[in-house]
């Protein structure tokens, strides 16, 4: 079954670009980018924009007023989650076209051929189709960028995946008190004013929308999601992957102006890969638990080093007697320093990773990583060269991107 590709614009971007379609220009910064680039532009699909609207679902900031709306949402929204429990839920938060273009892009490339191996898998063992959501949150510049992205590849994609944007300055409108949460979080980081949008997300997504895995863009995913996907048992609330213990430590705690520990577990929390209890996260009204941390920071008394993810570590840390936070597998959130086994009592490199996360910059500017990337690229054109028929596909399809790219071969340069 093909599903539509929903697009959610907002007034602002069709102000910006007057209406006229965008360039297809490709200028990138390798030459494997522009290969990319210029194969998505060759695949441009005459399908026509749907401008499909829909509604978004918003979410109160109280329990009282969320039951509430649930109740006025009524038989529509129990419709809509019983036909949507089978699909899987991922977000990704990408702000500026160049970001999108070097990280975002070719992050959801990679997620939509995994996703494709899976979904072939499934139905050649006789399982269900696997249908997956991708949310993505962009701004003016982001938005045009995915536009050409998802007009030339995106509809390619659709047995298996449906797509919809948000503008990040469209998202809680209605909400006047949400909205000013979120514009405190943006304007508190002009380096990157979209990373908090995460703590967001299980306020603007549909409600039926109950579990949900958000992945940075500067990511490759190379493994099956199968397992993130499961429902996270109650009462967790979110679950991520240690940090380093580098950044993390009672010195930095200190260094910043928290009086005491200030991080969760012995190493502190990633939040490049967060899978989420979207329902718990808003039952709880975890948001609110930012406040007091977002205060402190405003006002001078603590220092905002890493954004988001000082603000989820401060949350988990609070609640741990709660129960709200577990620790993901090292294979779901892969970064360098396991490559080089720097920390192997946290995480050594996994044999079977998932989701390879290129902090620092590494898929661009780390020789190994840069050539695994390459070779992710490689192996998405493989698989969009496998039929979406199982039977023309007998034999031979691949589990993993990993398998066809060598990824865990960091070596070559």
């Amino acid at each position: 079954m093909r599903s539509s590709v929903a697009f959610l614009f907002c007034a602002a971007l069709r102000a910006s670009t007057g209406g006229a379609s965008v360039s297809d220009g490709c200028h990138r910064e390798t030459e494997t980018e522009a290969e990319v680039c210029l194969a998505d532009t060759a695949r441009r699909a005459a399908a026509q924009e749907e401008g499909t609207q829909g509604a978004i679902g918003l979410v109160q900031l109280s329990t009282a007023k969320l039951q509430a709306a649930r109740q006025a949402d009524g038989p529509a929204v129990a419709a809509a989650a019983r036909a949507d429990s089978e699909t899987r839920h991922v977000a990704y938060v990408a702000c500026g076209g160049e970001y999108f273009d070097t990280n975002a892009r070719l992050s959801l490339r990679s997620f939509c051929a995994q996703a494709k191996l899976d979904h072939l898998h499934s139905l050649q063992n006789g399982g269900p189709a696997k249908r997956v959501a991708v949310h993505i949150v962009l701004d003016d510049e982001a938005m045009i960028s995915y536009t050409k992205w998802a007009e030339s590849d995106g509809e390619y994609w659709a047995p298996s995946i449906e797509f919809h944007a948000y503008h990040v300055h469209q998202i809680l409108t209605e909400e006047p008190d949400m909205w000013q949460l979120l514009h405190r979080f943006i304007d508190l980081d002009d380096e990157r004013p979209c990373a908090s949008v995460k703590l967001f997300l299980p306020h603007f997504l549909p409600p039926n929308v109950t579990h949900l895995v958000y992945i940075d863009s500067d990511t490759r995913i190379v493994g099956s999601m199968t397992s993130l996907f499961e429902p996270l048992p109650a009462p967790l609330v979110w679950g991520m992957g240690d940090d380093d213990r580098y950044s993390y430590n009672p010195k930095f705690c200190s260094d910043n102006g928290y009086k005491g520990k200030c991080y969760y577990g012995t190493a502190g929390l990633n939040s490049g890969v967060i899978a989420f209890s979207t329902k718990r996260f808003r039952d709880f009204v975890v948001i609110n638990e930012s406040v007091p941390w977002l205060e402190q920071v405003e006002v001078g008394e603590i220092v905002n080093k890493f954004g988001d993810q000082d603000v989820i570590n401060y949350i988990a840390e609070s609640h741990k007697a709660d129960g709200w936070t577990t620790i993901l597998p090292c294979d779901a959130n892969v970064r360098p320093w396991m490559i080089m086994n720097l920390n192997p009592v946290v995480c050594g490199l996994p044999s079977t990773p998932i989701i390879l996360h290129g902090v620092a910059h590494a898929f661009e500017q780390t020789p190994g990583w840069r050539a695994v990337s390459m070779r992710v690229g490689k192996a998405v054109e493989r698989v969009r060269e496998l039929s979406w028929d199982v039977a023309v596909n007998s034999t031979g399809i691949p589990l993993t991107l990993c398998e066809l790219s060598d990824c865990l071969n960091f070596n070559e340069v």
